[in-house]
């Protein structure tokens, strides 16, 4: 496995077991529902634009609290009118035009209510990171990737660096390529 998707599992998972349990979940480009392991819920829909990938989602999780929808996310309503304790959004962004990116992202946090919303972006789209921290409740925010940032932490200096350039978000710090965020909604 890559290091970055060990960073992000090792990130997304820390972050899911210290929400806990929540009732629903949407995956948002869910894809075959790969990280469906990840999530402790009782119900969990999967939304993605790839009919191919929801046959195989549905053919890997037949019925038991797993519903699987295709459709675009830039012009149809969401399929289910219910809300969600938890929306997550991985690995998508980046397939999406970055003009686009608050529109979906404000779609996904009206599907959410009294819960949890994970967004994950490539840091290089600065404006879509400075949006979400200005426009919603950020709880924590990681950022990794990147060979710089492989290289310090491979060699330590990430830990003799002044705290000061630690401290906070930073979405350009040494080289890091990948950003999470992990967003109450109320």
């Amino acid at each position: 496995m890559k290091l970055y998707k060990f960073k992000f599992r090792r990130i997304l998972n820390k972050w899911l077991l210290g929400i806990g349990f929540k009732d629903r979940v949407l995956d948002f480009a869910c894809a075959d529902a790969k990280f469906t392991h990840y999530f402790y819920c009782s119900e969990y829909v999967g939304l993605d634009y790839d009919g191919e990938r929801i046959a195989s989602a549905k053919s890997r999780f037949p019925g038991g609290g797993y519903e699987f929808f295709q459709m675009d996310f830039l012009t149809d309503p969401v399929p289910v009118p219910e809300k969600f304790n938890l929306c997550v959004c991985t690995h998508t962004l980046s397939h999406i035009e970055e003009k686009d990116h608050q529109f979906v992202i404000n779609k996904l946090s009206k599907c959410v209510e009294d819960g949890f919303l994970i967004i994950h972006l490539p840091s290089r789209y600065f404006s879509t990171c400075q949006f979400l921290q200005k426009n919603f409740d950020v709880m924590q925010s990681a950022r990794y990737g990147g060979r710089l940032s492989h290289f310090f932490s491979v060699t330590g200096i990430d830990r003799v660096l002044p705290s000061l350039l630690l401290k906070g978000f930073s979405y350009l710090d040494y080289g890091s390529n990948e950003a999470i965020f992990l967003i109450k909604i109320k």
